[in-house]
C-alpha cells in the first residue's frame, strides 16, 4: 500500500490575495472516502474559505461533492487529462 501524502496549500486567484482557493492533494491507491472529503470541507469552513480543490491520484467513493459549487474533486484520470491538456 502506498503511503498517503497530504499536501495542503492556498492559491491566490488575484494579485492582492483576496480570492483564495484551498487545496488538498493525496497520492493513494485507496479510494478517498466520504469522511475524508467531509473533513476537507470542515477545514474549508473553519477558515472561512470560499473555494476548495481536492486532488487524488486514485478516485473518490462519493462524487456528489462535485455538485457543491465551491468544491472541486479531481481524480487520477481527470488529473492525467488536465496535465495532458495544459502541461506540467
Amino acid at each position: 500500500m502506498i503511503k498517503k501524502i497530504i499536501v495542503e496549500g492556498v492559491i491566490n486567484e488575484d494579485i492582492l490575495g483576496f480570492r483564495k482557493i484551498y487545496l488538498q492533494a493525496r497520492q493513494s491507491r485507496d479510494m478517498i472516502s466520504k469522511i475524508e472529503v467531509e473533513d476537507f470541507i470542515k477545514k474549508l469552513n473553519d477558515c472561512n474559505a470560499e473555494n476548495g480543490v481536492f486532488i487524488t491520484t486514485s478516485d473518490f467513493e462519493n462524487k456528489k461533492y462535485n455538485e457543491i459549487k465551491n468544491i472541486r474533486l479531481i481524480n487520477g484520470v481527470e488529473l492525467i487529462n488536465l496535465i495532458s491538456e495544459y502541461g506540467t
